[in-house]
């Protein structure tokens, strides 16, 4: 889990301890909610400094790095609603000119299909999930690539995954 530091911007990266607040500094976006107070640090969103922890994760010895990055729309063509979108949009911009440093750092990145969804279309959380469920199988075959040393050390992987229960309309 990550948060940002509001006073450096330097990364905070949690490996142990108790998840209450590092999951409430890790979810304190920047506009919508006040930093949080940890062993003397004010932190917010980990998305500041790590949009993928890809890097936290190489750091942390991982041989294989497997990123999701939903590449969400905080606005369409008739502007923003409020200011939580004005702020969002400008964080995703952000998000997207600064892709390649955490690309880098992953072996295989999944970005399911979000267009047309708003960061706060709960609603639509069936097709979402579907949307990354699709994605998923789509990279499906270069995963089992990364598991075939497996099999050479005895271990099965299942043949196919089950088919998706049908999503219901929103």
């Amino acid at each position: 889990m990550t948060a940002t530091d509001f006073s450096t911007g330097e990364g905070v990266v949690f490996h142990s301890g108790p998840l209450i607040d590092p999951v409430r500094a890790s979810c304190s976006y920047p506009g919508m909610f006040l930093p949080v107070k940890i062993r003397g640090r004010l932190l917010i969103d980990g998305m500041l400094s790590h949009t993928v922890p890809t890097r936290p994760l190489r750091q942390m010895g991982a041989e294989r790095v497997l990123a999701v990055h939903l590449k969400g729309k905080w606005t369409d063509g008739d502007g923003p609603r409020h200011l939580f979108d004005v702020i969002g949009q400008c964080f995703a911009i952000a998000q997207e000119m600064n892709s390649s440093q955490w690309k880098e750092a992953a072996d295989l990145v999944i970005e399911p299909d979000v267009n047309g969804y708003k960061y706060d279309a709960f609603e639509h959380s069936a097709a979402l999930v579907r949307a990354g469920e699709l994605a998923t199988r789509a990279a499906l075959p270069e995963i089992r690539k990364w598991l075939e040393p497996q099999l050479d050390r005895g271990l099965s992987l299942p043949k196919a995954m089950p088919k998706p229960a049908p999503v219901q309309a929103d």
